[in-house]
């Protein structure tokens, strides 16, 4: 008979622990010299707006490349025209579901709020996050913690456009395994941010070919993932004059959602970086001292970079960080929305 050796299950036990250790011990000090790398790689003449403006261009290009397909390389854009389908019209103006071709095969769905009168009236994109939906940023049925997004934006002169990622719960559409189909994505040399980031510009295409609206006077606003996109969307898209971000804003090492994470994206564009290619755009940075998702000490240790930016600039008014007493919701003080919609008054 065989004699084969045995012990107690646990008795390797300390030789994984002492793997484990050593691993985050390796990251933790990469990490660290990461922070170095990407300050040493992210270096735009300060001397002045226009300046900057164009040596952050390269970078912008850059950025684009790590979010990849299909924003880089490029998908072409389809032929066809937008689909629109008036819904009602109530006391602050009409509202329209619209289906935006973006690429072959595909076309991004959100839905228009026209305030009443002639325009044109400046566009914001009201950005909906995680298990939203168009209609429930608009306040449909209840706005949840948005309180009450679009309506506030759209009492104020400024038409709505509410675009749906693939973000919705199970109660308002198809079951989706949204983290199997980023896996796919990354395999096929893409992203969901690079997916639905060219969703919301070839958005913007379409609705500034619309009569009703001043392409010229394009803003963005969004909530968590809305918050998210609102930045990486600006950071791609110049067109997008003011920038406005609802609890997003954090350090993406903590996050442990690999679509807030992009291949080598802490050697050069982390949040901070983002915002930098939004600047000398105006940007305002929102968090809740009470998030139950986010620490908001990761904000208060990174907005100071990005004021740095804007202060070298000489433009310390385009940049805003607040830290208001809430949890994962909008803010309901004045603060973001005044400033967005004072950044898209007429020059």
């Amino acid at each position: 008979m065989e004699r084969l050796y045995e012990e107690e299950p646990h008795r390797g036990d300390g030789y994984r622990e002492k793997a484990l250790a050593e691993l985050n011990d390796v990251m933790a000090r990469r990490i660290e010299e990461a922070r170095e790398a990407r300050h040493a790689y992210f270096a735009p003449d300060f001397s002045s707006c226009e300046a900057y403006w164009r040596t952050t261009e390269p970078y912008r290009q850059q950025y684009k490349q790590m979010l990849g397909w299909p924003i880089c390389p490029l998908e072409p854009a389809p032929e066809g025209g937008t689909e629109e389908i008036f819904v009602a019209e109530d006391d602050l103006g009409a509202i329209y579901r619209l289906r935006i071709p973006v690429m072959e095969g595909l076309c991004a769905y959100g839905i228009l709020f026209l305030p009443k009168g002639n325009g044109p009236f400046p566009l914001v994109i009201t950005q909906h996050g995680g298990l939203g939906t168009p209609e429930r940023v608009g306040g449909f049925f209840g706005s949840a913690n948005y309180n009450d997004m679009v309506r506030r934006v759209l009492r104020r002169g400024a038409a709505c456009f509410a675009p749906q990622l693939y973000l919705w719960s199970k109660d308002y559409g198809p079951d989706m395994d949204r983290a199997h189909m980023e896996h796919q994505l990354k395999m096929l040399g893409g992203s969901f941010a690079a997916l639905e980031t060219l969703m919301i510009m070839r958005s913007v295409d379409a609705l500034c070919r619309k009569p009703q609206l001043d392409s010229s006077r394009v803003g963005m606003l969004g909530l968590s993932y809305g918050g998210l996109y609102t930045l990486l969307v600006a950071a791609a898209d110049p067109r997008i004059r003011v920038a406005c971000s609802s609890c997003a804003f954090h350090d993406p090492m903590s996050v442990k959602m690999s679509d807030w994470g992009w291949f080598d994206s802490v050697n050069r564009f982390t949040f901070v970086e983002i915002a930098k290619l939004i600047c000398p755009r105006a940007l305002y940075i929102e968090v809740a001292d009470a998030d139950e998702l986010f620490d908001c000490q990761d904000a208060r240790l990174a907005a100071p970079e990005v004021r740095d930016a804007y202060e070298r600039l000489g433009i310390a008014r385009e940049f805003c960080f607040s830290v208001f007493s809430g949890v994962h919701e909008l803010s309901h003080g004045p603060q973001i929305v005044d400033f967005l919609m004072a950044h898209l008054q007429k020059e």
